[in-house]
């Protein structure tokens, strides 16, 4: 939600405002009450989304924001100074993977000490930058931002994008407590979906721009030995951090790569827990579920490129603005950023219609591409805004998306139609995709066609004998 809010609202806002920096803030404020809102009412669906989507595609969608946000954007920032950034992280792998650790110490300090160490030691923090930022320390107290009231015209032209952030947000949560299940600690759905949209709510009012959410990665912090005391600490760090203004002067003092070591090894966390969950024939459709991410993540840094480079003086382009990039000629940036927006909604609406597919649940794969079909239709997928769906012309990529979704939908109906009949055969092929005896690719999809045509419906085909002549 952040990266969406930083990118969609935030940046737009501002050259609404006409550079406005409080007036933008105080937009940003409003919108993250109204998103902290819908997070309330989500809490009361929270139980029941739990029964109808499975936990696969809730953790296969969190590992979106783990493989291309924590991870990838984490390693990102250790290429760019890897003698700074590189040897905590490798520290505090061998801490967690290997069980190599110094006695008695905790597992954050040694990569912490070893990267403040590093940082100062090459140069790449300076003493001039403490300086700098010493001149913000003093008292900062939290105060109501009544101000943002009188921006309501300003926020509701973003309602389109707060609402889809904020059902996201929601199922973020959600996708967070299901993780936290699956290391061994059951919390209530309901009551952590509220507590995540008062939290928001409160937040807001106080002058913060962006959500509260659970902590993702739950097991990742287990492991590190967090607890609830973490979490207290953690709290009443950052509020002291906050109301001193002390934040810069952290950073200048430890290098913030060093920090990213951390937040690298939660994405990976992150990203392998979904696969624990997984059969391994489930393992195509977390694959077709990261592509969304991974695209978000490029169309972010793309626009991030661009603004950094773009000449001063000109007019920027708007580049949340879907009809941007569908006038790009090049159809791969119109597909990546279709498949970008929205990703954590249509990663999780992939993935179900794949993991039908592969049982052969060709049934629960229609619901999952009419629910895509609707989603495409009102901008909660494929856009990076909310429409109502006669808003946009029967050309634009919505309603293309909408159309492919349907049609696909219709082919699953009617193959679960032909089921019933016993014309297809049900329940999943008997594929190990993980076996070691395959010995490449090619034998592997022989196995895929000797399983699909050897068996028929009631174990017989016409194509048996020819089959096995084939393979032997």
């Amino acid at each position: 939600g952040i990266f969406v809010f930083a990118s969609s609202i935030v940046g737009p806002a501002y050259i609404l405002c006409g550079g406005d920096a409080e007036r933008t803030w105080y937009v940003a404020c409003l919108a993250n009450l109204i998103q902290g809102l819908v997070e309330v009412v989500c809490c009361f669906l929270g139980p029941y989304a739990v029964h109808v989507v499975s936990v696969g595609a809730l953790l296969t969608a969190l590992a979106n924001i783990g493989f291309s946000f924590l991870l990838t954007q984490s390693l990102q920032g250790l290429a760019a100074a890897p003698l700074v950034a590189l040897l905590p992280l490798v520290l505090l792998l061998l801490a967690q993977l290997a069980d190599v650790r110094v006695p008695k110490l905790p597992t954050a300090i040694m990569p912490l000490l070893v990267a403040t160490a590093l940082g100062w030691g090459t140069g790449h923090l300076k003493a001039s930058q403490v300086r700098e930022t010493s001149t913000i320390l003093g008292l900062h107290l939290p105060k109501f931002a009544i101000g943002m009231f009188s921006c309501f015209d300003e926020a509701i032209r973003h309602i389109g994008i707060i609402l889809p952030v904020a059902l996201t947000s929601a199922i973020g949560t959600l996708q967070c407590q299901q993780l936290a299940e699956t290391a061994g600690d059951k919390y209530g759905v309901r009551a952590t979906m509220l507590g995540d949209g008062i939290a928001t709510s409160i937040a807001a009012l106080l002058g913060c721009p962006y959500g509260f959410t659970v902590y993702i990665g739950h097991p990742a912090l287990k492991q590190m030995g967090c607890g609830v005391g973490y979490n207290l600490a953690t709290g009443f760090l950052v509020l002291l951090v906050c109301c001193s203004g002390a934040a810069a002067m952290i950073l200048s003092l430890v290098p913030v790569e060093g920090l990213s070591s951390f937040v690298i090894f939660v994405g990976l966390v992150v990203s392998v827990d979904a696969l624990k969950v997984l059969p391994n024939r489930h393992w195509v459709a977390f694959m077709v579920g990261l592509v969304p991410g991974v695209c978000n993540w490029a169309v972010t840094q793309a626009t991030d490129f661009a603004t950094s480079v773009w000449p001063k003086g000109a007019k920027m382009p708007d580049f949340s603005d879907a009809t941007l990039w569908e006038k790009d000629g090049n159809p791969a940036m119109i597909g990546l950023s279709a498949l970008g927006n929205g990703y954590i909604l249509s990663s999780m609406c992939l993935c179900s219609i794949v993991m039908g597919l592969v049982d052969r649940k060709f049934l629960v794969s229609a619901a999952w591409c009419l629910v895509s079909a609707f989603f495409s239709l009102v901008g909660l997928i494929h856009s990076p805004e909310m429409f109502l769906p006669w808003k946009r012309g029967f050309a634009s990529l919505s309603w293309q998306f909408a159309g492919a979704y349907g049609l696909s939908g219709g082919l699953f109906l009617l193959l679960g139609g032909l089921q019933a009949y016993d014309v297809i055969a049900r329940g999943p092929l008997d594929i190990d995709f993980a076996d070691p005896a395959e010995e490449n690719t090619g034998s592997m999809f022989a196995s895929v066609l000797v399983n699909r045509y050897a068996k028929g419906p009631r174990g017989r085909s016409p194509h048996t004998s020819m089959l096995r002549r084939s393979y032997p």
